[in-house]
């Protein structure tokens, strides 16, 4: 009996053993996550371009006064990822374009951005596969694409597209004239315009799994409709119509699977 005892007590002290070990390998791979650091800068002319393609991490994109543009790219994964991953940059008199080049396909590390570009910069593109990205105090067009994450856009004073698959967006715009237009697309995630009262607007919002609410008063577009429950229940589903009482800006917010709401910025 007490031999079974003994033999009982050491399993237990064997498993307790292997579990804690499993907890330690788990957690020494959490700190053994190798990282690499490259910067980059170059001077622009005023008014350039900037494109920046990534696979898989952040971007956070500022803007600043000078002409400059300064970019530092975190590189994380395995040593072998990390080596078979390049950060092409391109230069021309018209702008920069920044890439994730990745030599083996099976094996990508992630990278994450924080980027400079000067305030008259356009973007014409910020893409990631997978990943949030962020633009802040952008004076230009701005572009924005991701697969897998959020969207934020702040202070924006000009035309922004964006579009996610899987995410929310969110756009804070400082200030918008008639010639500029928001487009925002998310498949599954929540819209959310943040807009300077008084802002003079062409809308067409549209929750297709949700409904689409706004702070800003909105005189709906006239469209001839029987009243059922069905009817009624799509008004609050897809708005067309205007802010305020003369032509401003066009904005165009889809949503398939979220919500939809306009604020007051």
């Amino acid at each position: 009996m007490k031999h079974s005892i003994r033999i009982l007590l050491l399993l237990s002290l064997c498993t307790a053993y292997t579990v804690q070990a499993s907890i330690l390998d788990n957690v020494r791979s959490l700190w053994d996550t190798n990282k690499e650091v490259v910067s980059k800068e170059q001077i622009l002319t005023p008014n350039s371009t900037f494109r920046i393609e990534n696979t898989k991490g952040n971007i956070t994109i500022k803007t600043w006064k000078q002409n400059k543009l300064v970019v530092e790219a975190v590189k994380k994964g395995s040593p072998e990822a990390i080596a078979a991953t390049d950060i092409e940059t391109k230069y021309t008199e018209h702008g920069a374009t920044v890439k994730t080049v990745h030599a083996d396909s099976q094996n990508k590390c992630a990278v994450d951005y924080t980027i400079l570009i000067p305030h008259t910069a356009n973007i014409t593109l910020a893409h990631t596969d997978q990943g949030n990205i962020s633009i802040k105090n952008t004076d230009k067009p701005a572009k924005v694409q991701t697969y897998k994450g959020s969207i934020d856009c702040l202070n924006v004073t000009n035309s922004v597209h964006a579009n996610t698959r899987y995410g929310n967006i969110r756009i804070h715009a400082k200030k918008l004239d008639k010639q500029h237009k928001v487009l925002a697309v998310s498949g599954r995630g929540n819209i959310k315009l943040e807009l300077p009262p008084k802002t003079p607007v062409t809308l067409y919002a549209k929750a297709q799994k949700g409904k689409v609410t706004s702070d800003h008063p909105v005189t709906l577009a006239q469209r001839p409709m029987q009243i059922t429950q069905k009817t009624m229940a799509s008004l609050r589903r897809d708005i067309q119509g205007k802010i305020g009482t003369v032509e401003g800006v066009t904005i165009k917010l889809h949503t398939s699977s979220g919500n939809v709401k306009l604020v007051e910025a």
